[in-house]
């Protein structure tokens, strides 16, 4: 997890610029087919187009180990991080579900 983390985390250092009137999130997508987490760096300005950027694929499929990649991720930054392809699926800590509700690709 500590390699994985750190890719991740120094991409979202490299990308996030602190622009005025820009919008940045990170996007986790389930991939069913490979089995592996996909993870996307977005940036939106005012006026401008949507960007995505991917930042890391984790092949290690299981929630657990997703589940401690996020929890770090939210004490690192306070960046909103948004869930596709985790239809129905709950944290196997704290027992939440991931995604609320599907994303219109979906």
């Amino acid at each position: 997890m500590n390699d994985d983390i750190s890719i991740i985390w120094g991409r979202v250092e490299q990308l996030f610029k602190h622009k005025y009137q820009t919008m940045y999130w990170i996007e986790v997508y389930n991939d069913r087919f490979d089995d592996t987490y996909n993870f996307f760096f977005y940036a939106k300005e005012k006026f401008g187009r949507q960007r995505s950027i991917p930042l890391h694929t984790v092949k290690n499929y299981h929630l657990e180990h997703l589940e401690g990649i996020i929890d770090e991720l939210k004490k690192r930054t306070q960046l909103t991080i948004k869930f596709g392809g985790f239809d129905k699926l709950y944290w196997p800590k704290s027992q939440k579900l991931i995604q609320r509700k599907a994303s219109e690709v979906e």
